[in-house]
């Protein structure tokens, strides 16, 4: 009997425990349906519903879970202003619920599995739906909903699933036909999605995160205009990402994997697309990879990839502060695999593209098109610059690419760098106005580095130059600059061995220049001048070098000069300076330790009568020396002269010097160690000397006009000296054999002299 009373009160108390559940249901209007199942103990449920054709359903399971349901309507003579649809699944302990429905047709779904969890559904409106689905401890979901679409189902949709403990997902929608979607799988994520407008897609996908900590991966998507839709993804361990449209068919696609990603992506205008990825893991360092977007303006895309740590990346299209700096239909790509490389993209105009990509540690490249200037508050000076192309490619460490296009109303620019190796740099400039110019920079090798700028800066048209540098080994160095007022220049420069330095500076109209260096320690330096005062155009500078520690120099002042250098050899020395009207000069150098050296100037006052130099040099052999020299008289009068000098064999040594008008001077000597000195002064003087043999020595001097030197050696070791002045005058002087001696002096007029030595 006893046994029988005591599981009778035992009984009695469960009964009585059981029932500390609490439910309560408001009920105001008609239809309206709301049923609620509770199991568990001190759960509790508060259901208001006000209006027609509300259904509510409110499932607890478990200890302390909390639900309140609240659906008002606007209710018309049919009842059809009601009609929410409110479901709430609780299975857990301390989970709370909240559920405000106002106006008609909206619809919520919460679904809490766990502990602690807290979801709130706020809906103003027609036709709203939001689902919440949370498994873990502690998570957090948010939504609010308002805006009307009319018959439109559903209107703003929203969806929060969280899988994992101490989640935060926060979803605002104000407008039409809005979509939201956040997939929380891991710990201690974040997420906050603002819509605002009309039929913006917002999808956040985060996976992983450590338990406890204050906030893992972070997503922030604001969306303003209409039809904006934003993509992203996070993986690994404190990713944080901001994304901010606003327009019309913006679209962002991010994805993040590693740890400590930062991603800023904002758009403003229509049509913008960014896709960003960055992938990496920098341990403790915050943040490590750094990738900042802004887009303002209509069809600009930018693509950015990012894999390693430490790397920057910042592409900006257009100037928000200034309507007319809005950039349209700009294309940028950014490609970063490794350590700590850096790159920034500044557009401004249309159509232009630019692509970079750096494969390694340390790399740096930065490229702008375009300049947007506030001059003073308000009043903003905009450079344009439109169809131009920046491609820039980076592999290994340390290597700099700065490319800069501008100017003017410039279009049709396009720079190419390609970087390979360590520690190169490539910087590329065209400005002031600058059209249809090309500069492609190309390097190999070891500290490299590559200037080319088109175009002074100043405000000149400059238009159609192409510079194409090329820079094979290490410790190259090639510079060209085509500046002032430059039309269709030319500027090609290829090194190819170690310690090669190739410059050329062109300015005027129609200049080329083109240098190959192919060996070691070689330096070409190519100048060809003009200025606002006296414009230098059609000058043509070509430079070739075999070999290594060979030196070309070449400097061309004034018009429709030419300059050919070629040295193949050892420590050969070319030097051609022209300065005048219409000079030719040419070297050509084969062998060892050969110089040459021509330097042709001509001041001309009367410009019916050009000045028209030109010097031949050739060597072959070794130890030779060359020199040439042809001036005008006292700056005044003209300098048609010509100068032919060739010299095989070994230790050969020709001097030439010609002041006055049409002289010609012709030198050929074949051997070892002969040489030849020959100076003309006044006009129309001819002078030929051949030297065949071993250590042979001419000297010829005339001064006067018309006057007529041949030496003609053949052997070792002979002499000739020819002194001739006043007019006319002719010598003869032939030597064959060893050790002859012979001495011409003539001083007046019409005098002649033959020698025959054998």
């Amino acid at each position: 009997m006893k046994k029988v009373l005591f599981s009778a009160v035992l009984l009695f108390g469960a009964t009585v425990f059981a029932q500390q559940n609490n439910s309560n249901v408001d009920q105001l209007g008609n239809d309206n349906v709301s049923t609620t199942d509770q199991t568990g103990i001190t759960n509790d449920s508060n259901t208001i519903q006000d209006g027609f054709s509300n259904v509510s359903s409110v499932t607890q399971s478990g200890t302390t879970n909390v639900s309140e349901v609240s659906q008002t309507g606007e209710v018309d003579g049919d009842g059809e202003n009601a009609n929410h649809e409110a479901t709430v699944n609780q299975n857990g302990t301390l989970n709370t619920s909240e559920v405000i429905q106002l106006d008609d047709d909206n619809i919520a779904n919460v679904t809490q599995r766990g502990d602690l969890n807290e979801a709130s559904v706020n809906q103003d409106g027609s036709s709203q739906l939001s689902d919440i689905n949370q498994r873990g401890d502690e998570n957090m979901a948010v939504t609010t909903q308002d805006g009307d679409a009319g018959d439109s189902e559903p209107n703003n949709s929203s969806a929060i699933n969280q899988v994992g403990n101490n989640n935060v997902a926060t979803t605002t929608q104000s407008g039409e036909l809005n979509d939201a979607s956040t997939r929380q799988n891991g710990n201690s994520n974040e997420t906050i999605t603002n819509q605002t407008g009309t039929g913006n897609m917002a999808s956040t996908s985060q996976f992983g995160g450590d338990d406890g900590e204050n906030r893992n991966h972070e997503a922030t998507i604001t969306q303003n205009g209409m039809e904006n839709a934003s993509t992203a993804t996070q993986r690994g361990d404190d990713q944080i990402l901001v994304v901010d449209q606003d327009g019309t068919l913006n679209s962002s696609d991010a994805s993040q994997r590693g740890s400590s990603n930062l991603a800023t992506i904002t758009q403003d205008g229509m049509g913008n697309e960014s896709v960003s990825v960055q992938n990496g893991d920098a341990g403790t360092a915050e943040p490590n990879n750094n990738l900042d977007v802004n887009q303002f303006g209509n069809g600009n895309s930018s693509d950015a990839t990012q894999s390693g740590s430490l790397n920057t990346a910042t592409v900006a299209q257009g100037n928000p502060a200034s309507s007319s700096a809005r950039s349209n239909d700009n294309g940028a790509v950014v490609f970063q695999s490794g350590n700590e490389n850096n790159a920034v993209v500044n557009t401004i105009g249309n159509d232009n593209t630019v692509m970079q990509s750096q494969r390694g540690d340390g790399n740096d490249a930065n490229a702008k098109q375009g300049n947007s200037r506030e001059l003073f508050p308000g009043f903003f000076q905009n450079t344009r610059s439109n169809n131009n192309d920046i491609v820039q490619d980076q592999r290994g460490t340390g290597n700099d690419a700065d490319a800069i296009q501008g100017g003017l109303g410039a279009g049709g620019n396009l720079i190419d760098q390609g970087q390979r190796g360590t520690e190169n740099e490539a910087i590329a400039n065209q400005n002031a106005g600058a059209s249809n110019n090309v500069i492609t920079q190309r390097q190999q090798g070891t500290s490299n580095l590559a200037d080319a700028m088109q175009g002074s800066g100043g405000g000149i048209s400059t238009f159609s130059n192409e510079i194409t540098q090329t820079q094979t080994g290490n410790g190259n160095n090639a510079k060209a600059r085509q500046l002032i007022t430059t039309k269709n220049s030319t500027a090609t420069q290829t090194q190819t061995g170690r310690d090669n330095v190739a410059d050329s500076k062109q300015q005027g109209d129609n200049n080329t220049t083109t240098q190959t260096q192919n060996g070691r320690e070689n330096n070409a330096v190519v100048v060809q001048e003009g200025t606002f005062a006296g414009t230098s155009f059609d000058n043509v500078a070509t430079q070739t070098q075999g070999g290594f520690m060979n030196v070309a120099d070449l400097n061309q002042k004034g018009a429709t000069n030419t300059g050919t250098q070629t040295q193949d050899g050892t420590m050969n020395n070319a030097t051609a300076m022209q300065r005048g009207d219409g000079h030719t000069a040419s070297q050509t150098q084969s062998g060892r330790e050969n110089l040459a050296d021509v330097i042709q100037n001509t001041e001309v006052n009367d410009a019916s009568q050009p000045g028209a130099n030109t010097a031949t040099q050739s060597q072959t052999g070794r130890e030779n020396e060359a020199y040439s020299i042809q001036t005008s008289p006292f700056g005044n009068g003209t300098n048609n002269s010509l100068v032919s000098q060739t010299q095989i064999g070994q230790m050969n040594f020709v001097r030439t010097e010609q002041q006055g008008n049409n002289h010609t001077a012709t030198i050929s000597q074949q051997g070892t160690g002969n040489e030849a000195y020959d100076l003309q002064k006044g006009a129309t003087e001819t002078s030929t000397v051949t030297q065949r043999g071993t250590e042979n020595l001419s000297e010829v001097v005339q001064n006067g006009f018309g006057h007529t030197s041949t030496v003609d050696q053949v052997g070792t070791e002979n002499m000739s000296d020819v002194f001739q002045t006043g007019g006319q005058n002719s010598s003869m002087v032939s030597q064959n054999g060893l050790m002859n001696m012979s001495t011409v002096s003539q001083n007046g007029n019409g005098n002649n002299a033959s020698v025959n030595q054998n």
